[in-house]
């Protein structure tokens, strides 16, 4: 049931199209929120799946097509959610990688490819930083007192043999939000991370083989379970609302334990 806790605030959420992003896209506007859903050009049946789900809501959504490693087309997405909205209130930097999507390996770093870690560093830790800057900008500007979430991961904390890039990265994210957390604290504008665990996407189906194969790995958690995409919307949602007022520069965990063991 809807407590209105995010009513009429605007977010804009990159990665909207399915995954964490999706379900954070949702839950927020079972809150009272209107989103804009970005996500890249191919992701557009998705982006358009999430925008039904939140106008049956009540709520507005808007789609905008989008490359997080194009600084010019983030600049864009800023301008046209203010265009559609008059402002934004909120970001949730979802969009990410965990590897070459064609592919399953995960070299180690003497036999990873240049171009390999030079994707993922503009995907996850480069295009978080433009979304980051275009949208504090806007806040700034116009002295909006609003929040900024980025998805990091429990991998940011702890890394294993063919995970040396993704770990740097969204280390990076951790960092990046720490920083901006500083700098934009005395414009009342809060910067915060969360660093999902083992987190059933369409992600992790395909770095871990199957459905069945991160179910199997959730049960190895203290929890017993893998988590879902709203375990992490749930998380977001505290972090957008006027409840973690208090918060910033602050990573959060939901993970079921893992960082307790040595799982991921």
């Amino acid at each position: 049931m809807s407590t209105g806790r995010l009513q009429d605030r605007i977010t804009v959420i990159t990665g909207a199209a399915s995954g964490i992003g999706r379900a954070t896209a949702i839950r927020f506007a079972e809150e009272g929120a209107h989103v804009v859903i970005a996500d890249l050009p191919s992701q557009s049946a998705g982006a358009q799946a999430t925008t039904e789900r939140i106008q049956a809501l009540g709520r507005r959504a808007e789609v905008v097509a989008i490359d997080v490693t194009q600084e010019a087309q983030v600049r864009e997405m800023a301008e046209a959610a203010v265009a559609a909205f008059g402002r934004i209130d909120i970001l949730v930097a979802a969009a990410g990688i965990e590897q070459d999507p064609s592919s399953r390996e995960r070299p180690p770093i003497l036999d990873l490819p240049t171009s390999s870690w030079q994707r993922l560093l503009d995907v996850n830790l480069t295009g978080v930083m433009y979304c980051n800057r275009a949208v504090a900008q806007h806040m700034v500007d116009n002295h909006i007192r609003g929040s900024i979430i980025n998805i990091a991961s429990g991998a940011a904390r702890r890394v294993r043999p063919g995970m040396v890039t993704y770990s740097v990265t969204k280390a990076g994210v951790w960092m990046l939000t720490r920083g901006l957390a500083s700098e934009l604290a005395p414009y009342g504008i809060r910067v915060n991370a969360i660093g999902p665990g083992t987190i059933e996407t369409p992600m992790t189906h395909r770095l871990y083989g199957s459905a069945e194969d991160v179910a199997n790995r959730g049960q190895t958690l203290p929890l017993g379970r893998a988590g879902q995409p709203i375990d992490i919307a749930n998380t977001a949602l505290f972090l957008a609302s006027d409840e973690s007022s208090f918060y910033t520069g602050s990573i959060l965990h939901p993970d079921g334990g893992s960082l307790l063991t040595a799982t991921l």
